[in-house]
């Protein structure tokens, strides 16, 4: 495995050590209904944590991050179902041993609850808002082949130490029935307390990451006004473009004259060359497209403020080169910064005696695969019209 992924076992195989309601479920259901039991509820568990996987994968839980008060309801719903099965558990010391004849729950019941007690554990979405995000992408596999990935790590991790504990719970099953009282009462408040424990440490969780993870360093971004300098250090951010290094063929599709409603569109190929600048200050591309101009190079250079984690973006093209013939220095930047996969950077210009509100929109679509568009806006950002769209495929050697 690469480096990547062994931390992530690391991760999760460090996070279900952690005896928690998961644990307690399998060790419960094991007792109870013995093999049967057992093998039934770690395999739901293990299909619970896929299920995690695919949604934290998707952006659902980005989305829950986004907006707290889903998360919150969600988390409510989980502890309160947590606690009434501690409670149910902690109740059983009361009630007199079932004997042997007595009807147990089905194997698809036990399933059925392991995997309703998975997908509301409050600690499994304190992982996968707290850690999880920084292992979503890679730099050397698509988005789905890191997914399938990190699934069969998590469901792998989960069957073996869960699978552990159901044989130890079965193998130690008689002993345990001699003591169910005392057991049951231990188990049933142990869960309870760890559904308390967990939901109220999760809680707080959306609130102190207003912005969601960057996949790329697992790190919030934090909002920055272009205007004012940032008092903290953004260091992070020196590396949102590191994705583009290499060399990518790219399909272009643009308007002719952007500045009018009606006028044709064009598409044309181009390749694109981007390497970083020394002493990591920021990058630059090329760009050329034989069939479409023969002897037309367009370069864009970006620059990184590390006091303010923002981009400055310079785009050399044309007679001009990129330089204000009137001051004789180079045109105004789009400025601007990454926020998970999207960048936006915008600036205010005059063009062709207009004023309007240019904005680039980057977005890494998987380590292989990225999008670009530039749009203007003409009345100060309330909408825009895309006027250039860029789709981009990596060359690989």
């Amino acid at each position: 495995m690469t480096p990547d992924l062994w931390l992530y076992f690391l991760a999760v195989l460090a996070v279900i050590l952690l005896p928690g309601m998961d644990m307690a479920y399998v060790m419960a259901s094991s007792l109870s209904g013995g093999s049967r039991g057992a093998i039934s509820s770690v395999l739901g568990i293990a299909t619970g944590g896929l299920i995690h996987v695919l949604v934290g994968a998707t952006g659902m839980a980005a989305l829950m991050l986004m907006f707290p008060q889903l998360f919150h309801a969600l988390l409510l719903i989980g502890t309160c179902y947590l606690l009434w099965i501690g409670w149910t558990i902690f109740r059983s010391a009361d009630v007199a041993p079932m004997q042997e004849d007595l009807p147990a729950a089905t194997s698809s019941a036990i399933f059925r609850r392991a995997v309703t007690t998975c997908l509301l554990n409050p600690k499994a979405y304190a992982f996968m808002f707290a850690i999880f995000p920084a292992f979503v992408r890679s730099d050397t596999r698509s988005l789905i082949a890191q997914t399938a990935a990190l699934c069969f790590i998590t469901v792998t991790t989960q069957i073996a130490v869960y699978g552990a504990v159901a044989a130890l719970a079965v193998q130690s099953r008689q002993f345990m029935k001699a003591r169910q009282k005392t057991i049951s009462r231990t188990m049933g408040a142990m869960l309870m307390a760890a559904a308390i424990a967990t939901a109220t440490q999760a809680w707080s969780a959306p609130q102190d990451n207003t912005n969601p993870p960057n996949p790329s360093t697992g790190k919030s971004p934090t909002m920055t006004n272009p205007s004012t300098p940032a008092s903290i250090d953004h260091e992070e951010g020196r590396s949102d473009f590191d994705f583009l290094v290499g060399d990518w063929l790219t399909v272009q599709t643009r308007s002719t004259k952007p500045l009018i409603d009606d006028a044709p569109w064009e598409t044309f190929n181009a390749t694109i060359h981007m390497e970083k600048l020394p002493g990591n200050m920021g990058n630059i591309d090329s760009m050329v497209a034989p069939e479409w101009r023969p002897n037309w190079v367009g370069v864009a250079i970006r620059i990184f403020n590390g006091e303010t984690g923002l981009w400055s973006i310079y785009w050399l093209a044309g007679k001009t080169a990129g330089i204000d013939s009137a001051t004789g220095q180079l045109m105004v930047p789009v400025v601007g910064k990454f926020e998970n996969d999207m960048g936006i950077f915008e600036s205010e210009e005059v063009i062709e005696g207009k004023a309007l509100r240019v904005r680039y929109t980057w977005t890494r679509v998987d380590a292989d695969h990225v999008k670009w568009q530039q749009g203007f806006s003409f009345d100060s950002g309330k909408t825009w019209k895309v006027n250039w769209r860029m789709t981009g495929t990596r060359v690989k050697k």
